[in-house]
Parts: structure tokens; C-alpha cells; sequence
């Protein structure tokens, strides 16, 4: 009977191995080496090392405790690469409801996202950016590039959030804030 992934009990060692992989050739950083045999789609049925949370190799030919670690079997399930989310605005997310687009244009979008900056508290922006964080985590993102509006007025509020929330997620989640304006328009 196949485990639900729900139910996977993930070592807790630094160092373990993740069984009876299934792993997208074209995903293995020298798939050259790669000598599993690839099935008709180009998935190698592999091991793979996990050291500090990080790949550390993929073996074709399992060790499977030869070598004293330890490993948990996903049945065959693949394994991929964390997402990296390169374009999103953790600072507007999740207003839709007390700012909406009324059609979906750009035009709309900035003009919501400019009337509603005026419910940007502090606690207000740390709980939206959290949100947006917590589920992109949830769903295998590890980094995230994020446009902060630095306007003359959200802009220090913005970022001493931004700095706050970076520091939380630190480990979990690589944030790379940048201004979505040129800062000079800050200066006077």
C-alpha cells in the first residue's frame, strides 16, 4: 500500500538519503553522469544525499545503509528543485477584497494598489507578507525576489517591515527585497 506523501516520516539527521527517487534527467546538474537507466519521459529511478538540507548527491546505484545513513522511501514519487518566485510585490498581496481591480487591467491594478497603500500599517503589511510567505513555503518555494513600492509615503514603513520579515524567514526562505521606484525619487 503506497504511504501518502502527507504521512513521510523525513529524517531528522543531517545527513540522510531520500530512497527510490524518481528524478527528471534534465534536472541533474551533469545528467551525463547520470547512469540509472531513464525511463520513456527521461526519469531516473535514483537515490538521492541530503547534508544540512541541501542535494549533496544522486545515486544511481543505491547504498541503501551500506554506509549508515539514513533513508526514507517515496515510493517513487519525483523529486525536484525548490521554486524560486523571480517577480512578485509581497508588499500588495492579498487586498483584493478591500481594493479591487475592477477589470483586471494594469491602469486598475496600480490605481487599487496606490488607494489601498492607505491601510499599509505596520501590522498590517508584517501579516500580508507573512501570509504570502507562509504559502509560498507551503508549496516548495526557497526564494523570492520581491518589488517594494518606495514611495515618500510607505517607504521607510515598507522597508523596516520588509527588513523584519526578511530576518523571520531567514533559512527558510531567501528574500531579495528591491525598490520598485528609483530612490532617488525619494530624495527632496
Amino acid at each position: 500500500m503506497l504511504i501518502t506523501f502527507a504521512d513521510i516520516k523525513w529524517p531528522t539527521e543531517r545527513r540522510y538519503r531520500i530512497l527510490n527517487a524518481r528524478v527528471p534527467a534534465c534536472l541533474v546538474a551533469d545528467s551525463a553522469a547520470l547512469t540509472a537507466p531513464l525511463d520513456a519521459e527521461g526519469v531516473a529511478r535514483v537515490d538521492v544525499l541530503i547534508e544540512d538540507g541541501k542535494l549533496a548527491g544522486v545515486d544511481a546505484v543505491p547504498a541503501r545503509g551500506a554506509d549508515g545513513v539514513t533513508g526514507v522511501d517515496v515510493a517513487g514519487r519525483q523529486v525536484w528543485p525548490t521554486l524560486i518566485d523571480i517577480h512578485t510585490h509581497l508588499d500588495k498581496g492579498h487586498t483584493v477584497t478591500r481594493s479591487p481591480n475592477p477589470d483586471g487591467t494594469f491602469h486598475n491594478a496600480r490605481l487599487a494598489a496606490v488607494a489601498d497603500r492607505r491601510n499599509w500599517t505596520a501590522a498590517d503589511l508584517r501579516r500580508r507578507m507573512d501570509f504570502g510567505l507562509r504559502c509560498a513555503h507551503a508549496h516548495g518555494v526557497s526564494a523570492i525576489r520581491t518589488h517594494i513600492d518606495t514611495y515618500p509615503d510607505c517607504a521607510e514603513r515598507s522597508w523596516s517591515v520588509v527588513c523584519q520579515i526578511h530576518e523571520k524567514w531567514q533559512g527558510r526562505i531567501y528574500l531579495q527585497p528591491v525598490s520598485l521606484c528609483p530612490s532617488d525619487l525619494l530624495a527632496d
